[in-house]
């Protein structure tokens, strides 16, 4: 919520109503097709007696979790499914590689949690279920490739409030499944799979209707699982690829103190399809190595964080000055063991490309520089001191963020890629070790995507479009951000070669209607050995400046005056943007 509010200033201010509304994408041509099933090629069928339909998740090379639900008045009191994994989407004879079956009972919601093995590596598999002689949804899956890997291509998406909007998105990704040439080999959800029950943020959207109800027990959590996997789209989506998924604030778990967060947690394990550690079985993160190519390091930032340094009224923000807790040596995001088993992992791998993906955005967003506390610190922990939207991301834990890219540094470890989400909105950012210092060389390079539906700047009545984000953004934050995008929604996707990464991001028409098509709204590369973004689709790039930029005065849009260190006037008021 903290760094959303800075979207809430235009209206707190009185200047959002006078800002034009940003201009459609271009490029849209026709209707994307009806939700499709890659298993036939035609529009995807659900079937009643699994009203969650199928879903695939963290893979291995030789193995694949399968998970599905069966409708409790097919299972009663509890029954028995059959799952099978074949190598032709027919399931001819000759073509099962593995089979099995497994009992569902009603204290487990009648999940079933199929855990595969024995597959081979980088093959691509189709699996259904069968209960009381009626068959699932055929799935497809893909177990992770080992050795050399000439081409991957991964998507990822966060933030998919089930009332703000159809997810247009994801019936694109699914059909990406339908051409080779545009087929996707794992997806990532960044958090935010499942939302609080009830309306939100003044934004209604017709047909998207969640009863408001309390979401704090593992069974109300169950039922907005229930609800979010009745949408075709998202189904269609998940029997095309195998997904590998963390939590985030939305899906129940804030801080360790969050009062839903067990039932939340207990959820998540029982509704998706993810490993149990056995040693920690409340642990998230974890990695997967898709052979040399790309390893990929998921990120708990909910489970073992200090807790959030108290934010100031200001909806633009708090100092460094206001609340120096946020720069303070010592403070966690990730707790003392997820950060050492980070650091180690990194430092180990031997993939080409290193993925953080990042439940919240990584890179700094300001609205506000402090260049005369910024003189006195030196090299203290002032030395980027300027006003912070976002106290509960990394914005509030800056030393431990440092200590991470530091790390990155000392310990050689190239070619570093991050992914984010909770914003809603695009950022991109080239990272370095000091994002103050013209001279110092990005150390990675992060793409945070946008809300598959979560409202922004595009719905909420009142906020302010690019064209005064951009700006205020831009001077605060010059030598790291590239691009900002407030409008919009979408799923990132991401080609991997061993020589160069390209990053898209692909964003619906609308979020209104349940026919939208997509587009590419942005598309960047970054070259193997460098952390330097550039723009190859879209508009939109804020480039570095050649020089320094002369200090800001203020980042309230229409208070021009002479001084440099004079604090952002401020924006009071209670916002109601909830994310």
């Amino acid at each position: 919520m903290e760094r959303r509010r800075f979207l809430q200033l235009g209206a707190t201010v009185g200047v959002g109503a006078s800002v034009a509304a940003s201009p459609l994408l271009s490029g849209l041509v026709g209707a994307r097709p009806l939700p499709t099933s890659v298993a036939t090629g035609r529009a995807y069928v659900p079937v009643p007696a699994y009203p969650a339909g199928v879903v695939s998740g963290d893979p291995t090379s030789s193995g694949i979790v399968l998970w599905t639900r069966i409708d409790p008045v097919v299972a009663g009191a509890g029954t028995t499914v059959g799952w099978q994994v074949a190598s032709d989407p027919a399931f001819p004879a000759g073509s099962i590689v593995a089979s099995g079956s497994a009992p569902t009972v009603p204290t487990a919601d009648h999940t079933v949690h199929a855990e595969v093995t024995g597959l081979a590596p980088g093959t691509t598999y189709w699996y259904r279920f069968d209960v009381a002689g009626t068959a699932s949804p055929v799935g497809r899956t893909r177990t992770l490739p080992v050795g050399q890997v000439d081409h991957l291509r991964i998507a990822y998406f966060s933030c998919q409030r089930y009332v703000h909007g159809y997810f247009d998105a994801h019936a694109d990704l699914a059909a990406r499944a339908l051409d080779p040439a545009t087929d996707v080999d794992l997806v990532i959800c960044l958090g935010d799979y499942v939302y609080e029950a009830g309306p939100a943020d003044d934004v209604t959207v017709a047909g998207r209707v969640d009863p408001e109800a309390e979401t704090v027990t593992h069974e109300d959590f169950r039922r907005q699982y229930h609800l979010y996997r009745t949408d075709l789209d998202l189904q269609a989506m998940h029997a095309a690829f195998p997904m590998v998924a963390i939590f985030d604030n939305h899906d129940g778990f804030s801080q360790p103190s969050d009062p839903a967060g067990p039932g939340a947690r207990s959820a998540f394990f029982e509704q998706m399809p993810v490993r149990r550690n056995d040693e920690e079985p409340n642990r998230q993160y974890r990695s997967f190595a898709l052979g040399d190519l790309c390893e990929l390091f998921l990120l708990d930032e909910r489970q073992y964080r200090d807790p959030i340094a108290e934010s100031g009224p200001n909806a633009l923000g708090t100092t460094t000055v206001e609340q120096p807790l946020v720069v303070a040596e010592g403070r966690t995001m990730l707790g003392a063991a997820q950060k050492a088993w980070l650091q180690d992992s990194l430092a180990g791998s031997s993939a080409a490309w290193k993925i953080l993906g990042s439940q919240l955005v990584f890179s700094p967003l300001r609205s506000q520089l402090l260049p005369d506390v910024q003189a006195a610190a030196g090299d203290g922990p002032q030395r980027n001191a300027g006003r912070y939207v976002n106290l509960i991301g990394w914005d509030g834990y800056q030393a431990e963020r440092r200590e991470l890219v530091d790390h990155l540094v000392d310990a050689g470890v190239d070619d570093v890629l991050a992914i984010a989400g909770d914003a809603h909105f695009w950022t991109t950012s080239e990272l370095p070790q000091d994002w103050d210092d013209p001279a110092s060389i990005p150390v990675l390079a992060e793409f945070a995507g946008s809300s598959v539906t979560s409202a922004n700047a595009g719905e909420e009545p009142g906020l302010p479009g690019n064209d005064l984000i951009r700006p205020v953004v831009a001077k605060a934050n010059p030598y790291h951000l590239r691009y900002i995008e407030v409008t919009t929604h979408g799923y990132g996707l991401i080609d991997l070669t061993s020589s160069g990464a390209s990053v898209s991001y692909i964003s619906p028409e609308s979020i209104t209607v349940p026919d939208a098509p997509s587009a590419v709204l942005a598309r960047f590369e970054v070259d193997r050995g460098s952390a330097v973004v550039r723009q190859v689709e879209g508009t939109g790039f804020l480039p570095r400046p050649a020089v320094d930029p002369a200090p800001p005065t203020t980042t309230v849009p229409g208070e021009p005056g002479p001084g440099t260190a004079v604090p952002a006037a401020p924006v009071a008021g209670a916002p109601s943007y909830t994310g």
